[in-house]
């Protein structure tokens, strides 16, 4: 990396950009900044070497100043950052249109200009460099205010931390924007299909008609309860929903909530069996837990084999209140215990369909960190899962 760092990243290029950020921020004027990162550089390097990655990303560079005037102007700089040797770094220095501010739009438009060379650059090496294939980057971008006395070195790696939550933010929002429009459209273009059946004809015969009426309110009744689990979580992630705890018998609950699930529990013949007796009493949210419980407990049935068990066990430990809620089923791969937490993550076992909308989990994870407890997947049990849930027996 040495002839990167000779040229690019000498002294006289880096007070040059401070000099640069001065004259601007002198002037009233903001600074870009916008960063372009090759997604997993270690594991690229890993599989080929350092060097291959080097003089590609030395061949990226070169090809990126000789653009100069086009891409991005004379004035601005286009570095390697000076604590990552995958990351390219480009501060524009002049707002357009004689602003004295970059807007979003106008760091997206450069970012999307960059980002688009980058693909064609890397795609024009795939012929003769092999690495070339499996390296994309990931871009962002963030408009740094005036002057705040930092040091370059504080200001780069604090204006890459910014820029990089505020492209995880905008990524994480478009993905949910995807899965909502995903999971709205599935019984939505059902309810249509079949309301266009019963239009055509289908409603003079009383079988069919009775059939897709049928399809048409259970499909209904789906959209519903994604729209429900979609406005909790909304109201939860912005904390517009308090817990109204009070002392309630966590056991007396429980038995509640299997008295709700005993019958489509057995629809599967699956028995749904409480290990506690007596009472413990415990500050909660009692229609909240109750949430949490179903929600389990919905996803043992679901995903458990005919004329199996599902376990519901309570005890106090600590100054803790354990409850874990266990099943007989196809259980969940270690490498997806994690994620199963995750807003519209499904996974798929066996290539079965994925089934649910994927927002159970999220909602009773944040149930019980309201709390101020924890949920988790007991990685040591195999006949199935073990969702164990540990819940402060103290006042909150």
């Amino acid at each position: 990396m040495e002839v990167i760092i000779d040229i690019f990243l000498n002294s006289d290029v880096l007070t040059s950009i401070k000099g640069k950020m001065k004259s601007a921020f002198d002037n009233g004027k903001d600074v870009g900044y916008l960063y372009f990162e090759v997604v997993e550089a270690d594991e690229i390097i890993e599989d080929y070497s350092k060097k291959e990655l080097n003089i590609l990303m030395n061949n990226l560079l070169i090809g990126m100043r000789d653009r100069a005037g086009r891409l991005f102007r004379e004035e601005d700089s286009f570095i390697i950052d000076p604590e990552n040797s995958y990351r390219f770094i480009l501060f524009l220095f002049s707002p357009p249109r004689n602003n004295t501010t970059f807007s979003e739009t106008d760091l997206k438009l450069v970012s999307t200009r960059i980002m688009r060379h980058l693909e064609m650059c890397v795609r024009e090496e795939c012929g003769y460099r092999e690495i070339a294939e499996h390296v994309q980057f990931e871009s962002g971008y963030v408009n740094l205010g005036r002057d705040t006395g930092l040091s370059l070195d504080l200001l780069i790696y604090t204006a890459y931390r910014q820029a990089a939550f505020l492209a995880q933010r905008e990524k994480i929002t478009a993905e949910l924007l995807s899965n909502i429009s995903h999971e709205l459209r599935t019984p939505l273009t059902c309810i249509k299909g079949y309301a266009e059946s019963l239009l055509e004809g289908a409603i003079d015969n009383r079988e069919l008609c009775e059939k897709f009426i049928k399809i048409i309110n259970e499909e209904a009744c789906r959209l519903e309860r994604l729209i429900n689990d979609l406005l909790d979580m909304t109201m939860m992630e912005s904390r517009q929903i308090q817990m109204k705890c009070k002392d309630t018998d966590i056991i007396r609950l429980i038995n509640d909530v299997i008295d709700i699930m005993t019958p489509y529990a057995e629809k599967k013949e699956i028995i749904i069996k409480s290990i506690n007796s007596g009472s413990t009493i415990i500050d909660i949210d009692e229609d909240r837990i109750k949430q949490l419980l179903i929600i389990l407990i919905d996803n043992a049935i679901k995903y458990s084999n005919t004329g199996t068990t599902v376990l519901i066990d309570c005890k106090n430990e600590n100054n803790s209140c354990f409850l874990t809620v266990e099943d007989q089923g196809t259980g969940i791969p270690d490498n997806e215990k994690e994620r199963v937490f995750e807003r519209f993550y499904r996974f798929e076992k066996n290539n079965n369909r994925k089934d649910g909308r994927g927002l159970g989990l999220s909602i009773a994870r944040f149930i019980v960190e309201s709390h101020g407890g924890i949920i988790y997947i007991d990685k040591g049990y195999k006949k199935g899962c073990r969702f164990i849930i540990k819940l402060p027996l103290s006042e909150l």
